[in-house]
Order: C-alpha cells, then sequence, then structure tokens
C-alpha cells in the first residue's frame, strides 16, 4: 500500500478537529468600497425634489379648486342672463301680440272711416 507525504494535520477532514490558520491572504476586495456621502446626497436631493413635487401638486389642487369656484359662478351668472332673456323674450313677444291687434284694430277703424267717407261724402 502506497503511503501519502501528506500530513494528517494538513487534511482537517481526516482528522476529527480542524486546525484554525493563522494567516490570511493578502486579497484585493471584489468590488471598491463605496462612498456613502455619494448615496447619502443623492437620497437628499431625491427627498428635495419631492417636496418641491408635492407642493407644486398642492398648488395646482388648489389652483384647481379656485377654478372651479369661478366656473360655477359663471354658470350663474349665465344661467341668470339666460332666464332673463326668456324672460325679455316673452315680454317682447306679449307686446308684439298687443301692439299687432291694436294696429289691427287702427287700420280696421280706419278703413272703415275712409269707406264710410266714400260711400257717404259730407255735404
Amino acid at each position: 500500500m502506497a503511503t501519502s507525504n501528506r500530513n494528517d494535520t494538513d487534511n482537517p477532514s481526516s482528522s476529527g478537529s480542524a486546525e484554525i490558520p493563522r494567516d490570511f491572504p493578502n486579497v484585493p476586495p471584489s468590488s471598491p468600497m463605496i462612498d456613502h456621502s455619494f448615496t447619502l446626497q443623492a437620497v437628499m436631493e431625491m427627498q428635495r425634489s419631492i417636496g418641491q413635487l408635492t407642493e407644486a401638486i398642492n398648488q395646482l389642487g388648489r389652483s384647481v379648486d379656485t377654478l372651479d369656484n369661478r366656473t360655477k359662478s359663471v354658470e350663474e351668472e349665465v344661467s341668470k342672463v339666460n332666464t332673463k332673456l326668456a324672460i325679455a323674450a316673452a315680454i317682447l313677444a306679449l307686446l308684439l301680440v298687443a301692439g299687432g291687434y291694436v294696429i289691427d284694430k287702427v287700420w280696421d277703424s280706419a278703413w272703415a272711416f275712409i269707406a264710410h267717407q266714400i260711400t257717404n261724402p259730407p255735404k
């Protein structure tokens, strides 16, 4: 049987106890260390931007409310003008009907007078 040149201390699996290494290899890290100040700066800038966006959205909401109130007041004014125009149109129609009736009666009376003058001339 061939014997190995290795010591039993080199192979921890061959014995029941493992030896703790005293030296660690000097290997550079696989990724460079990240500077957290850049990340913190980016987060602070995003927070400031989000605050500005939130304020802009709130301002838009207030503007929409103001515009809605203005629209409602304009709608009420237009409704009042429509009502007034309808009333004025009804009054004008009644005046035209009454005026037409009066003109018709005056016209009939004038023709009746003219016809009477023609048939019975004054002596």
